[in-house]
């Protein structure tokens, strides 16, 4: 038996772990320098080599981020709503980035805004967007389906800015996001403002980069929109 074969089994064994995914190479990488097996007891050569390929894919992880963060990422488009439906006392605001303000006022009981008719997106997704929020009222947005506008009430994810994130899937049809606005226990009203960035991702999207991003088109509509622009 040589005295390098501990070492060739811990990194055969690593390499074994690390084939899930960009992550789970770098996480067990460093598992494998620092924790089986003391880095004193590698050769230099070796250790080198790790150093060489850990950073590789570090950076190659970094370029991912970027390209998906910068890419059509947020899949949700409020302005794609057939309808907007808000409670009582309640306005908003839905800026260029995809930021929406929203306003309330003396609010006495629960409220919602609600997006309506927005369309189908399809695989696994994830909510998310809630946790911008600084405001202590209660918070929260999920997204809805149903037969009818008035019938739809199948939640089917809910976002109160926890973590981790918790995917979901969509029936084949058009859904509803909404925020409702709770008036916090002990209190008679409550007024506020706060700016969200509401997001719906892929969850493959999601567990690359958590990062927030506004809504942008995808290539087939840039494609759709630049062919309607030579038919004019």
């Amino acid at each position: 038996m040589s005295m390098y074969d501990p070492i060739i089994n811990a990194i055969h064994r690593a390499a074994q772990r690390i084939s899930g995914g960009i992550n789970s190479k770098i996480r067990n990488k460093a598992d494998l320098v620092n924790g089986v097996i003391p880095a004193s007891q590698i050769p230099p050569e070796v250790f080198e080599r790790m150093k060489v390929v850990a950073d590789d894919e570090a950076e190659d992880r970094a370029a991912l981020v970027e390209l998906v963060d910068s890419g059509a990422k947020n899949l949700l488009d409020l302005t794609k709503a057939t309808s907007v439906s808000a409670g009582a006392g309640i306005t908003y605001t839905l800026a260029a980035d995809g930021t929406l303000t929203v306003t309330w006022e003396g609010l006495t009981s629960g409220k919602t805004l609600k997006f309506k008719g927005l369309p189908y997106i399809s695989g696994a997704l994830i909510l998310s967007g809630v946790q911008s929020l600084t405001d202590p009222t209660a918070f929260r947005a999920d997204v809805r389906q149903g037969e009818t506008p008035e019938t739809r009430t199948d939640i089917r994810a809910m976002d109160y800015g926890e973590s981790p994130k918790e995917s979901f899937t969509l029936l084949s049809d058009v859904y509803d996001y909404v925020i409702r606005i709770d008036v916090p226990s002990g209190e008679s009203s409550t007024s506020g403002t706060a700016a969200l960035r509401p997001m719906i991702c892929s969850k493959a999207a999601w567990d690359i980069s958590q990062t927030i991003v506004p809504h942008c088109p995808t290539l087939p509509e840039l494609y759709a929109l630049v062919k309607q622009l030579h038919s004019l």
